[in-house]
């Protein structure tokens, strides 16, 4: 059968023109347990060749990557991937057996560009009309995967992205993710609350908000004060198993506005526990879908 998406993969040593024009993506052999359960893995390009058993309407495989990681294991792989022509992206979705507690889609570039996360729970997304992701023909893309095996035997399994395309010559806006996130914090045993603001640099639109904790997370509120009005973004109790992105009135958003992000926590271990990226450390992000777009590291704080 035909691939979806076709993957060629190769090491930096060797040319495109070199590498075979239909494989999968496989981290199996390419990493490698150290003393902290950690892993290693080798520096990875894939092509993402345009199929042709797909309808660009239908859920199909934009990228996907084979793994096989041993107990213990809390860290984060990762795939480049370079696409032979454009994708107007409508909707998307992960591809995430258990082991994988996220999977982020990121522009490279000088600007921190991320384009999507997906975390536990998050299922698909669909974009409004009109608006989406574009990835341009001969750009280069990240795709990180954050692997977390809590059981006593080795894990595999296959993550990835699905997504649904509009016809090439829509018209179509440009989304990313601005990632409000509160960092450098440590939270003692017992109830803590921490909260932070990020003053908003230019005019956008906001369309969508994803709330992101870890196993301490109890809420998640988000609110954006502008001028005397103070307008809801998201309050809910944080729930691991539905983190997904929430649609939002296309609001507009200008320049001195301030998003005021707060987390509470309970931190029942005998421990301080604090923030990070590892899956045993907590978290306070709110993934917000804006356009036009722009740097996705300006709200980390």
């Amino acid at each position: 059968m035909v691939r979806k998406i076709a993957l060629s993969i190769r090491e930096d040593s060797m040319s495109p023109k070199t590498a075979p024009a239909y494989a999968r993506t496989s981290l199996v052999s390419k990493v490698r347990p150290t003393g902290l359960g950690r892993l290693v893995a080798a520096t990875i390009f894939a092509f993402a060749l345009s199929g042709c058993d797909a309808p660009l309407d239908t859920w199909h495989e934009f990228v996907v990557q084979d793994w096989k990681i041993p107990p213990g294991t809390d860290d984060g792989l990762g795939t480049y991937v370079i696409p032979n022509r454009d994708y107007l992206v409508t909707a998307i979705r992960a591809v995430a057996p258990p082991g994988t507690h996220h999977i982020t889609l990121e522009r490279t570039g000088e600007v921190h560009d991320v384009l999507w996360v997906a975390v536990v729970g998050t299922g698909e997304f669909v974009f409004p009309r009109g608006v989406g992701l574009r990835l341009r023909e001969g750009e280069k893309f990240y795709v990180g995967y954050h692997l977390f095996n809590a059981t006593s035997g080795d894990l595999s399994g296959t993550s990835g992205i699905e997504v649904i395309e509009a016809e090439p010559g829509a018209a179509f806006e440009e989304v990313n993710v601005l990632n409000p996130t509160i960092r450098d914090r440590t939270l003692p045993p017992g109830p803590v609350t921490e909260s932070g603001q990020c003053t908003i640099t230019e005019e956008q639109t906001f369309l969508a908000i994803g709330p992101h904790m870890h196993e301490f997370g109890k809420h998640l509120t988000a609110t954006l004060t502008q001028g005397d009005m103070e307008v809801p973004l998201y309050d809910a109790p944080f729930n691991w198993d539905a983190q997904e992105f929430m649609p939002l009135p296309q609001m507009q958003v200008h320049k001195g506005d301030v998003v005021n992000l707060r987390c509470d926590w309970y931190n029942s271990t005998a421990m301080p526990i604090t923030l990070g990226s590892s899956a045993t450390q907590e978290m306070c992000s709110a993934f917000i879908y804006r356009y036009p777009i722009g740097n996705s590291a300006h709200c980390m704080y």
